[in-house]
């Protein structure tokens, strides 16, 4: 295996894993740098917590790995998830809906260590699913 197909495949653990926190995170180095929108975790410790936080929350049901592709040290995921909402999320009581949940990441790996994250997913569509805000709507053409 070559170095980008071993980068690939450290970064694509967290992503395989999804169901299992520890599983999820042995790829993670103990000193990951998370660049995030504000309310990120910032370290290992805080990134199991909200993982685990989330599986509480989520039944995944359906995990897939739309994308990946790697350049160099770095690699980018695309992936997306089906789950039922079985535990309180962001204030929201358990719904008992099936909701789906959309996201990107890249990591930077080094030695099959992911020791850098850029993550993001599409929360707001989650919430909006769970009933908690309006679904946006779509954009109309300017035609």
């Amino acid at each position: 295996m070559n170095s980008l197909e071993t980068n690939k495949e450290a970064a694509l653990v967290h992503a395989r894993n999804a169901t299992n926190t520890e599983q999820a995170m042995a790829a993670i180095s103990p000193d990951v740098v998370w660049h995030g929108p504000t309310g990120s975790p910032r370290t290992l410790d805080a990134w199991k917590a909200r993982h685990a936080r989330l599986l509480q929350a989520f039944e995944i049901v359906d995990n897939r790995i739309e994308k990946a592709i790697a350049e160099g040290d770095l690699v980018f995921v695309e992936w997306s998830c089906a789950a039922i909402h079985r535990g309180p999320f962001l204030g929201i009581e358990p719904t008992g809906k099936r909701v789906s949940l959309y996201g990107m990441y890249v990591d930077r790996v080094v030695d099959g260590k992911v020791v850098e994250h850029w993550g993001l997913q599409d929360t707001m569509g989650l919430v909006s699913q769970l009933g908690g805000m309006p679904r946006p709507e779509a954009p109309r053409s300017a035609a």
